[in-house]
């Protein structure tokens, strides 16, 4: 609702079970919930997209298929998927519903993305956080698809939804379980002097944490035991937020059809502020002014930024 309020075009979701990949608890829709937000969005104007984007095993494969038969009895407009047997049940099952494809596909050339077309109708492509703008732009002029690329929030040291760090940790695959922490495996240790310990199935994965930055443990975000001069580093990647405001003209003329924003484990202020600012900016694409109210835009995006500031990584080349 929140999303809606604020002027976003469409809305993403996942059901309450490992069939997407924020499988987390307090997180997610019951089939009644997510009935209800489709008919509010519908109401106002805006598309829902049901996300089952997990790469199942043979033992979760019937409840993937079920979520695709959810999605369609609540009237969602579209689902975002990833595995190719899901893909074939919402094509031969689903025929008027539209087919996502999932960044978790890991598609980022003309040829892969008409196999998944001609295949499976698909009829939109996500692309993995890895591809540069010009990487967009060549692609764009070999496919008619529509194009959506994530344009803020967290930044993902791996290649988008295929990480196996987690299993090393926890024994559970986070492609299959729908999350890379699950929270049976976290624990949170206070020590002296004000600390933290963070710990993911016995595993210290940050120890300098204070009281009042209790951040959630996951794998590519830890420090372990790296040491520095400096102190402890982060061993993959520092807990940083992707932000490609400053890009928004870039990406239009590159092709680029949605702008996906990340808004699932956020607050409903996150949501409401993330989603007001791409909306303005969005309208203002073609005003003389731009590129100021870009440069304004972003600035009030700092409080929200995880970690770092934010960074336009591999959108701009890096």
């Amino acid at each position: 609702m929140a999303a809606v309020d604020a002027g976003a075009d469409s809305v993403y979701i996942g059901f309450r079970s490992p069939t997407n990949l924020r499988n987390l608890p307090g997180l997610n829709f019951s089939l009644d919930q997510a009935g209800e937000a489709v008919r509010y969005a519908h109401r106002n104007g805006t598309k829902v997209c049901v996300v089952v984007n997990t790469h199942p095993t043979n033992q979760q494969l019937d409840d993937c298929f079920g979520a695709i038969d959810d999605a369609c009895d609540i009237g969602a407009d579209a689902v975002i998927v990833a595995d190719l047997a899901v893909l074939e049940h919402a094509r031969n099952k689903h025929q008027h519903l539209e087919i996502h494809l999932s960044c978790s596909a890991g598609v980022t050339d003309p040829e892969a993305v008409r196999f998944y077309q001609e295949e499976f109708g698909v009829a939109c492509v996500v692309l993995p956080r890895v591809l540069s703008l010009q990487q967009i732009a060549a692609l764009r002029q070999q496919t008619d698809v529509l194009l959506e690329v994530m344009v803020f929030g967290v930044l993902c040291a791996n290649y988008d939804g295929n990480c196996c760090l987690s299993s090393f940790i926890t024994g559970t695959s986070a492609n299959s379980i729908g999350a890379c922490s699950p929270a049976r495996f976290v624990q949170f240790e206070e020590t002296a002097g004000d600390r933290v310990v963070l710990k993911l199935n016995g595993v210290v994965i940050d120890g300098s944490v204070g009281p009042n930055k209790r951040t959630y443990p996951m794998p590519c975000k830890g420090k372990y035991g790296n040491l520095s001069r400096s102190g402890r580093l982060h061993t993959f990647q520092d807990p940083c937020c992707l932000n490609a405001l400053p890009l928004l003209g870039e990406l239009a003329a590159a092709g680029v059809n949605i702008m996906k924003i990340e808004g699932r484990q956020r607050s409903l202020a996150y949501v409401r502020s993330v989603t007001n600012v791409w909306r303005n900016a969005i309208d203002a694409l073609d005003r003389p002014d731009n590129v100021t109210t870009r440069m304004f835009e972003s600035m009030s995006l700092e409080p929200v930024l995880e970690g770092m500031a934010g960074t336009l990584g591999a959108l701009n080349g890096g």
